[in-house]
C-alpha cells in the first residue's frame, strides 16, 4: 500500500514549509537542513536552492546554529573538543567554529571542574588509577589536557 507519506516530495512550496517547520523547532545548519529535505524525498538541487533562499532571507544561519549548539552542549557538560567535532560533522565552516569556540577560554576549565565534581564528588583523586579514570571521563566529554589537569587539581578546593 503506497500512501502520500511514502511518496517523494517534489513540490518546492511544501519543501519550504517543511524546512520552516524544522527551523521553528530549533536552529539547523545549512548542510543539516539540506539533508533533512533530501530524506523527505527532495532532489538535492531543489533542497539546496530552498535552503540557499532561506539563508539569503537570514532564516538559516550557520553562525546562529553554532552558537545555539555550543550553549546547549556546554549546559550538558560537553567540552570544546567534542563540540568542535560535532559542529564539523554538521557542516559548519572552520571560520565560524573558531569565532565561537575558544578552547583557551577559562570558562572551559571551570566547566571541566564542575563536571568532574558532579560525577565524582568534591574529593580529588589521590591514587593514579582513579586520577586516570577521571581524566578519561573528562577526555571523553571533550575536554583538553589543560582543562583536565585543572579539574583534577582544583575541583574540591574552590
Amino acid at each position: 500500500m503506497n500512501t502520500d507519506a511514502d511518496a517523494p516530495v517534489v513540490d518546492a512550496a511544501l519543501l519550504r514549509r517543511r524546512a520552516m517547520d524544522a527551523l521553528a523547532r530549533r536552529e539547523h545548519s545549512h548542510r543539516e537542513l539540506v539533508r533533512k529535505l533530501r530524506d523527505k524525498g527532495a532532489d538535492t538541487e531543489i533542497a539546496e536552492a530552498i535552503v540557499d533562499q532561506l539563508q539569503a532571507e537570514n532564516l538559516v544561519s550557520d553562525g546562529r546554529f553554532a552558537e545555539s549548539l555550543v550553549n546547549v552542549r556546554r549546559m550538558r557538560g560537553r567540552g570544546p573538543i567534542r563540540i568542535q567535532r560535532e559542529l564539523e560533522e554538521k557542516g559548519v565552516a572552520d571560520s565560524i567554529i573558531d569565532g565561537i569556540l575558544e578552547p583557551r577560554d577559562r570558562g572551559w576549565h571551570t566547566l571541566a571542574a564542575e563536571v568532574r565534581t558532579r560525577k565524582y564528588g568534591a574529593t580529588l583523586p589521590t591514587d593514579l588509577k582513579e586520577r586516570a579514570r577521571q581524566a578519561r571521563f573528562l577526555q571523553y566529554r571533550g575536554f583538553g589536557y589543560e582543562q583536565i589537569k585543572y579539574a583534577l587539581e582544583v575541583s574540591g578546593q574552590e
